[in-house]
């Protein structure tokens, strides 16, 4: 059996990007990734599970300028969020941090569905700031791996620089 796993690094050289892409999972991302950026840079780090990798994420997410928390609207994900191990984790984190994090992103949703309603509302009133671009659930994507091309003009992820942008998180 043969399985793969997809990184920015993988989809960087299948599309081409006009900017660079590190592989940086470290302990002390923190300091590489401060380093290596110029004044006016903008680093984008996918952590990926962070139960998997905590040093890793709790390094990352202590020096971001905002953390985008990908949530399934689904109970378990929620879970994940808000118990252990994700909910001790951004306690620690934030007592490293000058603001609170993290900021919701709802994924793979179903459009019209109870449960992506009802999840934005009850993680709003737990104290989430939940972004209210979501991106749907899309086969095409969820089924590829390295070399898919990507374009985002008038997708979601388009609507969601723009919300990004329109918040003053994105120049």
């Amino acid at each position: 059996m043969r399985t793969s796993r997809t990184s920015g690094r993988d989809w960087h050289a299948a599309n081409g990007w006009p900017f660079p892409v590190f592989g940086a999972a470290s302990r002390i991302a923190h300091q590489n990734i401060r380093e290596a950026l110029g004044a006016e840079d903008i680093a984008v780090v996918d952590v990926g599970h962070i139960e998997e990798h905590p040093d890793v994420a709790r390094s990352v997410v202590r020096i971001a300028d905002l953390v985008l928390v990908n949530l399934v609207p689904t109970a378990s994900d929620v879970e994940r969020l808000t118990n252990l191990p994700l909910g001790g984790f951004l306690d620690d984190v934030n007592s490293l941090r000058d603001s609170d994090v993290p900021t919701v992103l709802l994924t793979r949703c179903q459009p019209g569905t109870r449960a992506t309603k009802e999840t934005r509302d009850d993680m709003t009133a737990s104290g989430f700031t939940v972004l209210s671009t979501m991106i749907p659930s899309v086969q095409r994507y969820a089924q590829t791996g390295a070399g898919f091309p990507l374009d985002p003009s008038g997708s979601a992820h388009a609507a969601l620089a723009t919300e990004l942008k329109d918040q003053g998180v994105l120049l």
